[in-house]
Order: structure tokens, then sequence, then C-alpha cells
């Protein structure tokens, strides 16, 4: 088969060979091809165009893009035959993309709806900077039904003329190469300033700039509106609020508009200029080509100098500001200055209030704020109870007391689920509040507010059923991992204890002692198995064995226990209500219960006072008066513009 092939295709080479061989032109008649004729002498050119453009708008630039537009606005309307099809012009626009070139994009335009025959320009590096753009262009306006050339008068190239075609693409690299050159030694020539300490301080709201010095000097109307932002900001209203406000009493914005907007509201909070500080290279550009700019963390070298000029706002209200940006970030949304609360008396007197959406805090944190009061109750010896005994209990596996009947918490990662024997144990109960104490090592889950700002919606109801699902909670994960020294990647599963006394009511939680979820169970085998043989619980004896499916099927248990491993082991007492409860402590509380007592403040996410806060409240009421009374005209509307203000504020 293969002889074969190879035979067939040597007599088709024969036969090609002897066709060459043969061939006679001397019968053929030749039709010579439309010679390109010269610019000079090409008379079908009627409509011709200049492109021109300078990188910068400064002052020597503009007499150069003048002189260009004149010149070529003199050459085509004297020259025979042709007439002006337009002067295309980029003033102050770099050459190494076309993006924001809307003289170029126009021309383009005009080329392909037939408009222009040819374009002229001084150059390759006026024309394009960017080798991809430069050739891209030149073959796209080459191949239109009506093909448009390009005239290159400095390097003498015309794109029509296929002979130039390489000469093109490589002087096209060397325009782009020289715009990388220019590019390292602007980039150099800026480190070399700020390594010295000479800083580019554009213009600023809040500030003049000193003729002689350049040094920024407050204008102290601007300063006022600069500081009220800060103050109004601090104490829990937002960007848009803010810029709502600015608008209705009438102040002008920095470049003198009527309207201001959220984004210039967080940008001014932001720039550390306002502080006194000048902070150098926060951005830089990787890609001359693009010029896109991009954040610097930490690719760059940065200078800071602290005490440049004076100072609008503290370095203490300047930070408070950044840090609560963070946390409005993270929630999507605006709200209070993040802040730790601790539980200074009752039966929760050490508990610390945790603001889920807010990681700022740390396990430190959290415990100074515990320890800063009382974690222990004084106990009155004559009314001690008697001491619980063992008596008529054995020790049993403590995977017999994964049934869905009890209060169960399941934590991973940043998220955290509660089961439905949890919902249920709070009648009616939308909003809780966890609490952390990281001195007992435990967690409390209490009745909450909706409008309380550490309050979390932990379930569903439809249908009059209670349905948990999961939420993600960084603000009590991130600590309490770091308090435990837990596993990030494991899942934990915590068993609690509902306490009621009166109207109070609570859960808690121990995190001493967790299960830690390896895999989820088999469907045939919703019971958990334990992966630490010591582990053990204690029980009643007669009813060791009945209290693997005490759950109300009315109820959905969406947190699973699958492969557990407790550390210690678990005390249980009988209760003819609900099973079988854990009991964290032998002896009973005897002090007051106060359960719901508010938790009161501790101390901010920023390194600012509580008397701090309150004297920028008291501040932001006489700046927006002073505000108002400067920006008003006329007095037209004003009882109206003050009312709306203060509610605003």
């Amino acid at each position: 088969m293969g002889r074969s092939t190879n035979t067939a295709k040597e007599i088709k080479k024969n036969k090609i060979r002897q066709k060459i061989q043969n061939a006679n032109a001397s019968d053929l008649i030749v039709i010579p091809e439309k010679p390109i004729e010269s610019i000079e002498n090409n008379k079908s050119i009627r409509r011709v165009a200049a492109y021109c453009r300078v990188s910068t708008d400064e002052e020597a630039q503009t007499s150069s893009f003048e002189l260009q537009k004149s010149t070529y606005t003199e050459m085509i309307t004297q020259h025979p035959g042709w007439e002006l099809a337009g002067i295309y012009a980029d003033e102050g626009i770099s050459g190494t993309s076309f993006n924001h070139r809307d003289g170029m994009k126009q021309m383009i335009e005009d080329c392909k709806a037939g408009k222009i025959d040819m374009v002229i320009t001084k150059s390759i590096a006026r024309f394009a900077r960017n080798i991809v753009d430069c050739l891209d262009t030149v073959e796209m306006l080459k191949n239109l039904p009506h093909p448009v050339g390009v005239e290159f008068e400095t390097e003498h190239l015309y794109t029509l003329d296929d002979s130039g075609r390489m000469i093109l693409a490589i002087l096209s690299t060397v325009a782009e190469e020289e715009s990388h050159s220019k590019s390292l030694i602007m980039n150099w020539s800026v480190e070399n300033r700020f390594s010295k300490g000479i800083f580019l301080t554009p213009p600023l709201y809040g500030y003049d700039q000193d003729p002689e010095t350049d040094k920024l000097v407050i204008n102290k109307e601007e300063a006022r509106v600069v500081r009220l932002c800060y103050c109004l900001y601090l104490n829990g209203a937002s960007f848009a609020s803010i810029a709502e406000l600015l608008t209705k009493i009438g102040v002008k914005t920095y470049t003198g508009k009527d309207r201001w907007n959220s984004s210039t509201i967080r940008q001014m909070l932001s720039n550390e200029r306002h502080y006194g500080a000048v902070l150098a290279h926060k951005t830089y550009t990787p890609d001359f080509l693009t010029h896109k700019a991009k954040t610097n963390d930490g690719q760059r070298k940065k200078y800071l100098r602290e005490e440049d000029h004076e100072a609008i706002v503290s370095k203490t209200i300047f930070n408070a500001a950044i840090k609560k940006m963070q946390f409005d970030s993270a929630q999507s949304s605006s709200g209070p200055m993040p802040s730790l609360s601790v539980v200074d008396s009752g039966i929760l007197s050490g508990y610390v209030s945790v603001n889920g959406r807010w990681k700022g805090f740390s396990d430190a944190d959290f415990l100074e704020a515990a320890e800063s009061v009382s974690r222990e109750p004084e106990v009155d010896s004559s009314d001690e109870p008697e001491t619980f005994t063992l008596d008529d209990y054995q020790v049993v596996s403590s995977a017999l007391f994964s049934d869905l009947s009890m209060p169960k918490m399941t934590i991973k990662q940043g998220k955290i689920q509660f089961n439905t024997s949890c919902l249920k144990r709070f009648e009616n109960v939308e909003y809780v509040e966890i609490l952390l104490n990281p001195v007992k090592k435990c967690l409390a889950i209490r009745p909450a507010h909706g409008g309380d700002p550490n309050a979390m919606r932990w379930g569903k109801l439809k249908d009059s059923r209670w349905y948990s699902y999961q939420k993600t909670y960084r603000g009590l994960t991130s600590p309490l991992f770091e308090l435990m020294d837990w596993n990030y990647e494991d899942k934990y599963c915590l068993c609690g204890s509902y306490m009621t006394e009166g109207e109070d009511q609570i859960l808690l939680f121990d995190l001493a002692n967790p299960g830690i979820i390896e895999s989820k169970p088999r469907a045939e085998d919703k019971r958990s198995t334990v992966q630490n043989d010591t582990a053990d619980a204690t029980v009643p004896k007669d009813d060791a064995l009945n209290t693997q499916n005490g759950s109300d099927e009315s109820y959905n248990s969406d947190v699973e226990c699958g492969d557990i491993s407790f550390g210690e082991k678990v005390l249980f007492t009988k209760n003819d209500d609900s099973g079988y409860n854990i009991i964290f402590h032998e002896i009973p509380y005897q002090g007051e219960w106060l359960a719901l007592r508010p938790a009161t403040f501790f101390k901010y996410c920023a390194d600012i006072t509580n008397e701090e806060m309150s004297s920028l409240r008291e501040e932001s009421e006489q700046l927006l008066s002073e505000i108002k009374k400067d920006a008003a005209t006329g007095g037209e509307n004003t009882d109206a513009i003050e009312k709306t203000g203060e509610a605003d504020a």
C-alpha cells in the first residue's frame, strides 16, 4: 500500500516538472499594473487631512501644537489638486495608547466613511508610540474599500507603498522603545525627588498653596468644611448623606460646583495631608503603554513625612476615619464607630459583645475588655447547695448525645450556624446578641433588639417553623480561632446549654471542649461516631440509650455533626422537659441574673476616646451652624435648610 502511494506521488511530480519545462509565454499579452504615483504627482488624491499631537499641555508644547496645525493647513490648501479634509489634533495626550485620543478616533471614523483620501502627519512618534496600534491602524486604513494612505514626513514613508512596510515596523518599534526609555527616566526622576523629600503636592480642598514655597497653607473657610465632614462621618453619617447636606446648605466644591458626591467625601477623608502629613508614591504605573495607575501595596517604596504642614484634623481623628471606612466597606453600609462593649455585672459579667461584621478586634482586645470588670460573682457559702455526685451514673460514649434536641453551634473559617434546637429555645426571638468571654472560654447567646448594632438575625421563621441558615461572622471567628488556637481549616461543633431565670434566658456554649467534625455522616447512619475513644460522657443508667432521637420533627436540624472528637468528659443531668442539658458549673449562680443588662462601652476600634467622640459631636453642631450662615445667600428658605441640615447631621 505504501509503495503504490509513493509511485503515484512521483508520477504527479514528473508531470509538474514537464509542464514547467514545456511552458511557452511567447503568445501572452502583458497588461501592466497601475503604478503608485508619488504624493506630488498623484492627481487622484483630493481630500487630504492632517493629524497633530503633543503629549503634554505645557506652554512649551503649545507653540509646537499650534505650529503643526497652521503649517499643515497652509501646506494642504496651497497644494494643487488637494482639498483640506480637516486638521485632527490631540493636545496633552500620550501616544502610547488610543485611549482618550478623540482626534485620532474621529479621523479614523471619517476615513471609514470615505471622507478622506490621505493623512499627513509629522512622524511615526506623533501618529503612535505603540507598535501594535501603529501597524494595525495603517493596515486597516490601507484595506478600506476606499484605501487611505498615511504620509510620515520625517521618515519619508507612504503606507500605500508596500516597500515601506518593513521600515515602518522597525521605526514603530524604535518609537515605542523611545517612549519606554522616557518612562523609565521619568520614574527615576520621580523616585529621586521623593527620596530627597521633594514631594509633588497638588492643590487640595482645605488648603491654598504659598506661591513662593508651594507649601500648603490652611484656607479657613474650606478647613471648617473638611473638619465638619470628619466629625459627621465618625458620628455615623454616610458619605452620601454628608454630600447631600453640603449640597443643600450651598457649600461649593473645590472646582466651584454646587453638587457634592459621595466619592469626593471619601477621597477627602482618606487624604493624609489633612492631618499635616505627605505620603508619596501611593500609586504607580506598571505599564507605560496603558498608563493605568495601580495602588502601591508594597510593590514600590513609599515616602512619608508626618509634619509637613499645618493640620486641619489630628492624626487620631484621621486614623479613626480610616478604621471606620474599613468597617463600612466590610459590611457595605455606614454605621457607628466600631467599638467593644463589656457587661459589667450580672450572670454575664465579663462577657464582651461581638459585632460579627467587624474583624478588626483581636483576641487580646477581647481579653483586655473581659478583664476590665470583675469576672467571678461572690457566693454566699451558707447558701451553697449540696455537692453534685456521680452516684447511679455510668460513663458512656459522648456520641450518644449527638441528638437533634441538643442546642448546637458549628464554626468553620468565617462562618457560623446554629441548629433549630437553639432557635426554638428562645420563643418568638428574631434577633440575638453573641457575647464572648475569653477568660471563661465561653460563648453566650441572648435575645436582642433588631436596632442594636451588634444584633444578628439568627434564623428564618416560615409557616410557623424556624429554619437555621449559615452566616458569615468574621468578627467572632477571627478572634475566636486566635484565642482557642484552633485550626482555621477545621470545622468545630459546640454543644450548648439553655439557662433561664424568670424572664431572663441565655444559651451558653463551652469553647474548651469542641467537637471536631471530620466529615458528614452517612445517610443510613445519623449517629455521630467518636474519633477519640477516651471521650466520655456521664448519664443516668436507665436513660443512657434514649438520648439519640429526642428531636421535635417539626423543626429542621441544619447543623450536621459528623465524626466528632470531644476532648474531655461532659456532665449531663436529667431534665424532664428537654432531655439532657450540659452543666457548665456544678454550683448554680447565686447573684442577680441581669442577663439582659446592656454592655457598657470599653474602647473604639481606633485610638480615640469616648470623650473625644463626644467632643466631635458638639463641634459638628457648632461648625454646621457657622457654615450655614456663611453659605446662605439672601436668606431664602433658611428655616427649611436648617431643619434639613439638622436632620441629616
